[in-house]
């Protein structure tokens, strides 16, 4: 029997799994909260993080960042964060370990765009829409969150057709979230992904990633690197991939390693453009930030000057020619 002094939680663990725990008295604090979650609720998942419904919000489900907001008989949601929440640069790269450096494929958008699996709050409150929906400004933010995501996963700076396609799968499949009274359906999704894009660019500059930041260039900036390469003009962008998973030491050693495939008889093409595919961020870096002399790249990357990799920058070369 629960007494009346106990203080009583619904834990949602899942769709199907909804719980109910009884503590003596109102945790003191949110780490304590989640240790005597993690100690009564079995399937918990190892990292996660707590929503309630807001009364302010119409019951909307917002993050549980204070435990005075945590009524008696609350409901509140579980949710894991391993995959909802974005890493910086730097986890990134510790995350990655040694793992060798992958760059993204920007050359193929996929079509039709497949919408990632939402986070558990998310998909409730889909499901359970009908047409007419008015969607809670805290369920677009972690919608256009995850989106932002799985787009900038493909491409930094997608085109205003490819954000198009984003929205118009969106609607396609949440019929809930179709907008009213606009010609399509989806454009004010397209402008909102629009900004939401644009506004994790920032956040990315902020964290120090080149990808993005080479591409914010500001007066005054000379000494950055920045202020080292030109400013993209209007719907280009400039391309500065960051390192991820290997140190200097490691590049270095995949350096030495081209040099000598290179130089021996036969030469292993299939190993030569592989290893130089991998080398490929940290080369940029070198080239566009330390600006070395034609003669040290020469010396430092002979198989860049390669008949099969100067082919690979023919196309390149034939686009900024068409463009003049």
């Amino acid at each position: 029997m629960a007494g009346e002094s106990d203080f009583k939680l619904r834990v949602v663990l899942s769709n199907h799994v909804v719980k109910k725990v009884v503590l003596s008295e109102k945790p003191v604090g949110l780490e304590e909260l989640y240790r005597l979650l993690c100690e009564k609720v079995e399937g918990m998942p190892e990292q996660f993080m707590l929503m309630y419904e807001d009364a302010d919000f119409n019951n909307s489900l917002v993050s549980l960042e204070d435990i005075r907001e945590l009524k008696n008989c609350a409901s509140v949601t579980v949710m894991q964060i391993s995959e909802s929440l974005p890493l910086s640069p730097k986890s990134v790269e510790v995350a990655a370990g040694n793992c060798p450096v992958k760059l993204r494929d920007v050359a193929s958008w996929p079509d039709p765009f497949n919408i990632p699996e939402f986070d558990m709050h998310v998909e409730l409150q889909l499901q359970q829409a009908v047409d007419g929906f008015q969607v809670p400004w805290a369920l677009k933010r972690d919608i256009l969150h995850k989106l932002a995501l799985q787009m900038h996963s493909i491409k930094a700076y997608p085109s205003g057709a490819e954000i198009e396609s984003v929205a118009k799968a969106l609607i396609e499949k949440y019929p809930c979230l179709y907008e009213k009274g606009t010609v399509n359906g989806w454009a004010g999704w397209k402008n909102s992904l629009t900004f939401k894009m644009g506004n994790f660019r920032t956040k990315l500059n902020s964290l120090g990633c080149m990808e993005v930041a080479v591409n914010a260039r500001k007066r005054g900036t000379s000494a950055s690197v920045n202020g080292k390469i030109k400013k993209p003009k209007r719907n280009e962008v400039n391309f500065l991939p960051d390192v991820y998973g290997a140190n200097e030491d490691d590049i270095e050693t995949l350096r030495i390693s081209i040099c000598t495939n290179y130089f021996s008889q036969p030469v292993d093409a299939g190993k030569l453009a592989a290893d130089m595919a991998q080398t490929f961020p940290a080369r940029r870096k070198e080239i566009v930030c330390d600006r070395p002399a034609i003669e040290s790249i020469v010396e430092r990357w002979p198989a860049l000057f390669s008949p099969s990799q100067v082919s690979l920058l023919l196309p390149v070369r034939h686009t900024l020619i068409m463009n003049k």
